[in-house]
């Protein structure tokens, strides 16, 4: 079969897949916290058994375009005031530390509250973390977090948020919602970030940008779908055409 047909093969699935992507950050403009995830191709050149390809339009045809991936954006989003003094919105490269079922996760995501146990917890009900553990309010105690991350009740210090940052190019994944994994030792002391109390960071992805991606990878995918659907016309016409005579 014609390389061609499958090159345009390989090109559907990478746009099918790269729609899911960009679906999923429309799908998250309004969450709190969200950090965009962008695309990331690769390009490979398929090698015959004994030869590779030589020439131009050899190349152009055995080249095929898969998806390597997606990297987060990490450019923050914009702050809105909520007046709420557990909204804790992050002004820096840092992330909240959290516990959850399948272990120590991290958000940017600080819409924060106190269980029925009075457990500081994010809106899914996990644990937040505090540098000496989980973080307890008793009773109605009066809670003031300050810039860096001080825990006050009544007045009194009683503890500290964990704030952790990761260096440049740190491998961040993203987990479900608004929730991101890193390697055991990637995490560090959040140094160039302070806490904006009353106050939540709104998702970074751009609207109008995500809809236009959106546009353009479901117009691409109907191009290599009209390139198929061409491909496998002409064989259809070769197979009726030659295999006669053979």
């Amino acid at each position: 079969m014609d390389s061609g047909y499958y090159a345009a093969c390989t090109a559907l699935k990478t746009q099918s897949n790269a729609l899911e992507v960009i679906a999923n950050n429309v799908a998250n403009i309004n969450t709190t916290g969200y950090r965009a995830q962008l695309p990331s191709f690769e390009s490979l050149l398929v090698e015959g058994e004994n030869s590779t390809p030589s020439n131009g339009w050899s190349r152009l045809v055995n080249q095929f375009a898969v998806l390597d991936g997606a990297r987060l954006d990490l450019t923050e989003g914009n702050l809105q005031r909520t007046g709420n003094p557990l909204d804790l919105a992050l002004d820096g490269p840092g992330f909240f530390a959290v516990q959850t079922k399948a272990g120590e996760l991290y958000t940017r995501d600080g819409n924060f509250r106190l269980s029925a146990t009075g457990q500081l917890t994010t809106a899914a009900g996990d644990a937040v973390l505090g540098t000496a553990g989980l973080i307890n309010v008793p009773g109605n105690a009066q809670i003031a977090i300050g810039p860096d991350g001080t825990i006050s009740l009544a007045g009194a210090v009683t503890g500290k948020l964990r704030l952790v940052e990761f260096a440049p190019g740190a491998q961040l994944t993203a987990v479900g919602g608004q929730y991101y994994s890193a390697p055991a030792t990637a995490a560090t002391p959040a140094l160039h970030t302070r806490i904006q109390a009353g106050m939540l960071e709104s998702s970074n992805v751009n609207p109008v940008a995500a809809v236009v991606a959106l546009i353009t990878a479901q117009r691409q995918a109907e191009m290599v779908g009209r390139a198929m659907s061409a491909f496998y016309t002409d064989l259809n016409h070769i197979a009726v055409d030659e295999l006669p005579r053979v």
